[in-house]
C-alpha cells in the first residue's frame, strides 16, 4: 500500500510550487505590522553586527 496518492512528504516536484508560495521579503507578509517592524530592526542590527 505505498502506492497513496497522499503524502506528508514533499515530493520533487512540489518543491517549486511550495517556494513560490511563500514571501521573498519582509514587505511580502500580511500583517503583523509589529512583529515585522521588529524583525525587521533585528534583521538590520544583524546585518551591521556582522559586517563588523
Amino acid at each position: 500500500m505505498d502506492d497513496r496518492m497522499v503524502s506528508g512528504e514533499l515530493q520533487h516536484h512540489d518543491q517549486a510550487v511550495e517556494q513560490s508560495l511563500r514571501p521573498t521579503m519582509l514587505a511580502q507578509y500580511i500583517g503583523q505590522s509589529k512583529t515585522k517592524e521588529n524583525l525587521s530592526i533585528l534583521l538590520k542590527r544583524r546585518k551591521c553586527v556582522k559586517n563588523l
